[in-house]
């Protein structure tokens, strides 16, 4: 991180103001924002972003455990030829009996 603003600010030093700062004040500043914004590209590194998905900040890890677990036996039940659905409808009341899924 010290390389790199040592780095930026020696560029900065290297620089010609008097021939980069010519013209009017929009001239200018398209110059200076130029010359920023390629030093930027040159010297900033990007932050690059995996694919973990982290938890919302008010949730435990408990809670997101116990998120995906319900979302998994939902999964499940939402099947009506699973066998874990098969079973539970057989067990409320026989084979004729069935569960309309995604109430």
């Amino acid at each position: 991180m010290q390389v790199l603003k040592q780095a930026i600010r020696a560029n900065l030093r290297k620089t010609d103001w008097s021939c980069l700062l010519q013209g009017n004040a929009d001239d200018s500043w398209r110059a200076f924002w130029g010359l920023l914004s390629n030093l930027e590209a040159q010297y900033v590194p990007v932050k690059k972003h995996g694919k973990c998905h982290k938890k919302a900040p008010w949730m435990t890890y408990k809670a997101v455990k116990l998120v995906k677990w319900k979302l998994k036996v939902f999964r499940k039940y939402k099947n009506a030829h699973h066998p874990a659905y098969v079973k539970a409808s057989m067990s409320l009341g026989g084979a004729n009996y069935v569960i309309a899924p995604g109430w």
